[in-house]
């Protein structure tokens, strides 16, 4: 009986480890930058300077300085490019009774991102851009987000993509984007 309670102890302690080590391993790497960008880890609340190679995490925040570039590449199937002057923060959503898939949030604070998902991805996962107006839900593959003050924000779809943008103003509603469209949010409209 020890024995076996012994086994089964050293069992759950490896599986814990593997768990975490897994955690740690992060969900995607930094695979360009140029000029100066910086990441906050959830975990660490001081901003570090990035490196090439980079691991990156759920809900970690970055921004890019004046003139900077910053690409990610997450959960080895979606690249997302960051220009300068922007924050951005990774979040990702579990699968709950009301959510059939999980969600990978790209929360835009400010400036401008381009997600290039793989469309195989979002079999698996719901791809969302939120800013403080709208929410994309990228239905293609290509998505430039762009939220240029607190009264606005522009999506914009790419060759071959489908997006949607859901006003956070319920009244307001939703606009569908086809390849090559744009949706202007305002507090008042899209």
């Amino acid at each position: 009986m020890k024995k076996a309670l012994w086994t089964f102890t050293l069992l759950a302690l490896c599986l814990v480890v593997q768990a975490s080590l897994a955690d740690a391993a992060g969900i995607g790497t930094v695979t360009g930058i140029r000029g100066e960008a910086t990441v906050r880890h959830e975990t660490t609340p001081q901003t570090q300077a990035l490196k090439f190679k980079d691991d990156v995490q759920w809900q970690d925040t970055f921004n890019t300085g004046a003139d900077a570039r910053l690409r990610l590449l997450i959960l080895q199937k979606s690249v997302i490019t960051m220009k300068e002057q922007s924050q951005l923060q990774l979040r990702e959503e579990a699968v709950s009774p009301t959510q059939p898939k999980k969600k990978s949030v790209l929360n835009l604070l400010s400036g401008s991102i381009r997600a290039v998902v793989e469309k195989d991805a979002l079999k698996d996962s719901d791809f969302e851009v939120h800013t403080n107006l709208a929410v994309a839900a990228i239905r293609g593959s290509d998505l430039i987000g762009e939220r240029t003050s607190p009264t606005e924000a522009n999506f914009f779809t790419g060759p071959g993509a489908t997006a949607t943008v859901i006003h956070t103003n319920p009244a307001i509603g939703t606009q569908d984007l086809a390849e090559l469209s744009r949706a202007r949010v305002l507090p008042t409209g899209i």
